[in-house]
C-alpha cells in the first residue's frame, strides 16, 4: 500500500512539474498607450487554423478592420497551443488581434496581450470584467485612436525595418573586427 502511495505521489509531482501556469498582468481600460506597444492591431474573422505542432500554430484573419499594421485582406498569425497558454481560436470566430511581428517578420500574439474574441449573442463577454470595455466599446476606441494622420506624429505606426545589403555584411564584419583589435590594444598598452 505504502508503494503505491508513493508511486502516486511521484506520478502527481511530475504531471504537476510538466503544468505551465498562465499568469498575466492585470488589464486596466484601453489607452492609445497600450495600442503603441503592439506592432500589428486589426479586427478579422478567422478562415482557418492549424493543427498544434511543437506548440506553435498558425490561424488565418480576413481582416475587417485594419488598426495598426500594413496587410491587404488576409493576415496569418502564429500563436502558442498545447498549453495552458493556448488561445482559444476556432474558425469563423471574429477577434480584436493585438499583436508583435518576430524577427523573421510573422505576426505573433500570445496569450496575455490584449487580444479579445467577439462574443456571440446572448454570450457573456467575460474580457469586460478584466477591461472595463466592451468589445464593440473597445472598437470605438480603436477607431477613435486610428483616425485621421495625428497618429503618424505620435508614434504609433509599426517599425519598419531594413535589410543590410548583403554586400556590405563583409565590409561591416572586417570594421567591427578592427574596431575590437584597436580597442585590445589600446586597454592593453593603457594597463601597462
Amino acid at each position: 500500500m505504502n508503494i503505491f502511495k508513493i508511486l502516486l505521489t511521484i506520478l502527481f509531482l511530475q504531471n504537476a512539474a510538466d503544468v505551465k501556469a498562465c499568469a498575466c498582468a492585470e488589464l486596466h481600460p484601453l489607452t492609445l498607450a497600450d495600442c503603441g506597444r503592439y506592432e500589428v492591431i486589426f479586427e478579422g474573422k478567422i478562415d482557418s487554423v492549424s493543427k498544434c505542432k511543437n506548440e506553435k500554430a498558425l490561424t488565418y484573419f480576413s481582416i475587417t478592420q485594419q488598426f495598426k499594421g500594413n496587410f491587404l485582406s488576409i493576415v496569418p498569425v502564429y500563436f502558442e497551443c498545447g498549453t495552458s497558454c493556448e488561445m482559444d481560436f476556432q474558425k469563423g470566430d471574429t477577434w480584436i488581434i493585438y499583436a508583435e511581428k518576430n524577427n523573421a517578420q510573422e505576426v505573433v500574439v500570445n496569450f496575455c496581450s490584449r487580444s479579445r474574441k467577439e462574443p456571440l449573442p446572448g454570450q457573456t463577454d467575460n474580457y469586460t470584467y478584466n477591461s472595463i470595455h466592451s468589445y464593440a466599446q473597445e472598437r470605438t476606441l480603436l477607431n477613435e485612436f486610428f483616425e485621421g494622420e495625428e497618429n503618424e506624429k505620435q508614434g504609433l505606426q509599426a517599425r519598419k525595418y531594413e535589410k543590410v545589403d548583403p554586400s556590405l555584411i563583409p565590409i561591416l564584419l572586417t570594421a567591427s573586427v578592427a574596431f575590437m583589435a584597436i580597442g585590445m590594444y589600446l586597454f592593453r598598452r593603457k594597463k601597462k
